[in-house]
């Protein structure tokens, strides 16, 4: 069973993941507050999501974070993992 949802590496997206996608868009936050810093990531994240290349995921694991599991999902072409929803979705 796989999905098609944005792929997160490098590989399939020139070189530079979303990390470093979204983190660019980010630019130089001195001086703001904390409303408009939050305000400025919301933009960033959605910015990086149009950005990133749809490839088919296909379900490789789970992982855990404070206590909640989360179901990983690996790219077929570039074999990134990533979370993909909030909870285990597949038996």
């Amino acid at each position: 069973m796989s999905v098609q949802i944005c792929c997160e590496g490098p590989d399939c997206n020139g070189g530079r993941s979303a990390i470093v996608r979204e983190t660019e868009q980010m630019g130089d936050l001195r001086g703001i507050n904390e409303t408009m810093r939050d305000e400025y990531a919301k933009h960033a994240r959605a910015m990086t999501s149009r950005s990133l290349v749809v490839t088919s995921h296909t379900p490789s694991g789970i992982t855990r974070r404070a206590g909640i599991v989360f179901a990983l999902y690996a790219c077929e072409a570039c074999h990134f993992e990533r979370i993909y929803g909030n909870s285990v979705v597949y038996q």
